[in-house]
């Protein structure tokens, strides 16, 4: 059973990377001085000038702004490819601002899958204790860090976004639309990796489900591009027993620190419930909220033939990109599961002994029990009132009752089989001591 008090992700170990210092001079560029002395004052205007933007834009974007890798650094296990100047603004945690220029400069520079994977295995609640630690403990004149802060709930969403968009923009050019079945692919071993354990394999919707700073609407976003990925089985922990799903680490996830600063502790365990919800909706809805997620959209003049080939496909993009920024606004919200979908998720549940995460699903789809529903801007509660349905999950609480006195049995067994040691014991102490 997986335990929701585990670490996340480590890209090799993040507290050390947190950690990782170099010289001002060590860096490739101007830029990437201003982003290793966190100049965010300077850094938007120098982007605005010829040389902030051959900074970008020079030798392909692959000048290594930072100097990450100077010197075949070995210190980072991120591959030599990620020499962009988006991925040091993302290295650095830059504010979105910063980055969002960067971007603008370059799109087509950014790889929007190996990214996307990247920032969706950050946690910048878990990186703003660790940080307000390091600084804490930063001598007065010690080398600078790359990384100096951690980005708020309003930037890593804004900074998802981005990618999102990126994502649908990058994989439209070749095709009418957007190749989503890389989202299947496992994320490369450098993004997820546990101390001393080489087996993690994660996709991107399931590292979103296990990260309590990834927002509902962006799990919503990746359920709808890729409905297939609910069902793809993750491997974490070093477990050695079978994969498990998305809908489960969703479950797992720990909740982010109380004392956060950066807004990711408000209302943690209901955003985290939420997430369940929509790993319980069926792969059927996913794939219509995914036609009406890339649907091309309706304007008089594609009725007349009046716009090129090569113009709506551009609209088609600019148009899937805009639908991603606003997405939960321009599609309807999720529904509240059906009975037989909750059936289901108790079973794939069971079938992983996740039982406490069956026990949550009856206590909040029992008769007269209470469920949290998600609304456009609002949470609202309803009362689950299934007469006639409610003997859907009987099946389920069988299970359940069953299992409690599995569990109570052999809780009594063990008890029992440690009363008798003990009494033993004593009477050996007692009758045998001298010889003993």
């Amino acid at each position: 059973m997986i335990r929701n008090n585990q670490p996340l992700f480590h890209h090799h170990s993040l507290e050390e990377e947190d950690a990782l210092t170099i010289q001002v001079s060590s860096t490739n560029s101007h830029l990437g001085q201003l982003l290793l002395e966190a100049d965010w004052s300077e850094a938007p205007d120098h982007l605005a000038t010829p040389e902030g933007r051959r900074d970008v834009v020079d030798h392909v974007a692959n000048n290594d702004p930072l100097g990450l890798f100077n010197n075949n650094n070995r210190q980072l296990q991120i591959p030599s490819s990620k020499n962009t100047a988006f991925f040091a603004g993302l290295f650095v945690r830059a504010p979105y601002v910063v980055i969002q220029q960067i971007y603008a400069m370059a799109p087509d520079l950014v790889k929007s899958h190996e990214d996307l994977s990247y920032i969706l295995a950050v946690v910048p609640s878990e990186e703003e204790a660790r940080l307000s630690h390091q600084q804490q403990q930063q001598r007065t004149g010690k080398v600078p860090h790359y990384r100096t802060r951690s980005w708020t709930a309003e930037e890593y969403e804004q900074i998802l976004n981005l990618l999102l968009q990126s994502f649908f923009i990058s994989s439209s050019k070749e095709c009418n639309i957007p190749s989503s079945s890389v989202l299947l692919d496992f994320s490369p071993p450098w993004i997820i990796e546990g101390r001393g354990i080489d087996n993690f394999q994660m996709t991107p919707l399931a590292i979103a489900a296990y990260n309590s700073n990834v927002s509902p609407t962006i799990l919503r976003v990746l359920c709808s591009l890729e409905p297939r990925a609910m069902k793809k089985e993750s491997k974490l922990f070093g477990g050695s027993g079978g994969g498990t799903i998305p809908l489960v680490l969703a479950a797992a996830s720990p909740v982010p620190p109380k004392k956060s600063s950066s807004g990711y502790d408000d209302d943690a365990r209901e955003r985290r419930w939420e997430k369940v919800m929509l790993l319980t909706l069926s792969e059927e809805w996913y794939d219509e909220q995914r036609g009406m997620l890339l649907s091309p959209p309706k304007t008089p003049h594609d009725a007349v033939g009046h716009v090129s080939s090569s113009e709506r496909t551009t609209t088609d993009i600019e148009h899937r990109a805009i639908l991603t920024n606003n997405y939960a606004t321009s599609l309807s919200p999720s529904p509240t599961p059906t009975l037989h979908q909750v059936k289901h998720a108790c079973e794939e549940s069971i079938h992983r002994n996740e039982w406490e995460l069956v026990r949550e699903f009856l206590k909040r789809f029992s008769p007269g029990g209470h469920h949290s529903v998600a609304t456009m801007d609002t949470t609202k509660q309803i009362i689950v009132d299934f007469d006639v349905e409610s003997s859907i999950l009987e099946p389920i609480r069988a299970a359940l009752v069953k299992h409690d006195d599995d569990v109570r049995t052999v809780s009594q067994r063990k008890k029992h089989s440690g009363e008798k040691a003990r009494a033993r014991e004593e009477w050996m102490r007692k009758y045998l001591g001298p010889v003993m």
